[in-house]
């Protein structure tokens, strides 16, 4: 054999090896990132013969068990089969109020559940034991103040929550107590009956208050003093386009928020720059109820009556998923009030009309 054939052959080989690893490139990147055909969705039956269970919280605690909050109380899932927990008249350790809001898990290993008017519950994992916490009223008129608007916890490990009727409270771990939280501008009357929407603590630990009709507001926690976010005002952003939350902050720093009248508004912590997410994420009139990131960067949009959209942000391509009578592998309802992402990056998605899930592997 001369030395022509032989740079022949190894040339051959060469682009055989070459267009293999091609192909095994091409396959691997569209099992990580499957398109719209490949996404099924799995619709999860937590009661039997209820076909519309509504799925308002969802988290996982530290031995990797799933927990719903519904309108029929608390289920527990191990991958197989559910427990329910539900309010029981006559066990002061059972379930307040069946009607869940809200679910957070703490790092002491609670599930805190936010009830609809039956107060706060935090449920000890390890004894199935539920105590049960009130906020105190804050007006003599007012009776109680047991409708929670949402939860969380701080980098300090400490637990806030706001209710419906505009208050907000910290838990006190040496009282096992809540109580309101008044920041001093409030107390002097610079804010008239304000009405806190939303409480949220970005990365850097700045903590925000979204107050009714006065827009996104910082919290100083030393001197307990607020300050209105200049930058929605000068950008162009004003009470006008707040919506009333921020839902999430994503891993390259951007917070995204609910807009008024619909669709998304999003700022860059690392530029201060506010803006309003281009139309083709979400358009105006669709309202945003919660949103999830995902292990690939992916942020998960759950919509009011509009269905499920997945973004990607470093690409721009928008994807959005929605009931189909006809597909089995559709979501089972247009209306989206949680999401989660679990440990193995499995999408949780409950609904008014029961709970869904999708997993990329």
């Amino acid at each position: 054999m001369n030395l022509q054939m032989v740079y022949a052959l190894m040339s051959r080989s060469i682009i055989t090896i070459s267009f293999l690893q091609t192909v095994f490139c091409l396959a691997f990147f569209t099992v990580l990132s499957p398109g719209i055909d490949d996404i099924h969705f799995e619709y999860i039956p937590i009661r039997e013969g209820s076909a519309n269970e509504t799925v308002t919280g969802i988290v996982q605690d530290s031995q990797g068990f799933m927990w719903f909050g519904t309108r029929y109380g608390l289920f527990k899932y191990d991958g197989k089969r559910f427990t329910a927990y539900r309010h029981n008249p006559g066990d002061n350790n059972s379930l307040a109020n069946d009607v869940i809001l809200h679910l957070l898990y703490d790092h002491l290993g609670h599930i805190w559940i936010a009830t609809a008017k039956g107060g706060m519950d935090r449920l000890d994992t390890s004894n199935n034991r539920f105590s049960h916490f009130t906020f105190p009223a804050v007006k003599k008129e007012q009776e109680k103040d047991n409708t929670v608007e949402n939860i969380i916890i701080d980098h300090d490990k400490t637990l806030w929550t706001s209710t419906t009727s505009g208050n907000l409270y910290t838990f006190d771990q040496s009282t096992n107590a809540f109580s309101r939280f008044l920041p001093a501008d409030i107390e002097q009357d610079l804010y008239k009956e304000p009405h806190i929407l939303n409480v949220f603590e970005d990365s850097t630990n700045n903590f925000w208050l979204s107050i009714e009709d006065a827009g996104p507001v910082i919290l100083d926690l030393v001197k307990k003093t607020l300050s209105i976010a200049g930058f929605a005002e000068e950008q162009g952003f004003g009470p006008s386009l707040w919506g009333g939350a921020w839902l999430l902050e994503d891993n390259q720093q951007i917070m995204w928020a609910r807009a008024r009248g619909g669709g998304l508004l999003k700022y860059d912590l690392k530029t201060k720059k506010l803006s309003r997410a281009r139309y083709s994420i979400i358009p105006a009139g669709i309202y945003v109820n919660c949103m999830v990131e995902d292990s690939f960067g992916h942020l998960w949009i759950g919509t009011a009556d509009a269905g499920l959209y997945r973004y990607d942000p470093a690409s721009g391509r928008i994807i959005s998923f929605r009931h189909d009578p006809v597909n089995p592998h559709s979501l089972s309802s247009n209306r989206i009030l949680s999401l989660f992402v679990d440990k193995s990056g499995t999408i949780w998605v409950g609904t008014q009309k029961g709970l869904n899930k999708y997993s990329y592997f």
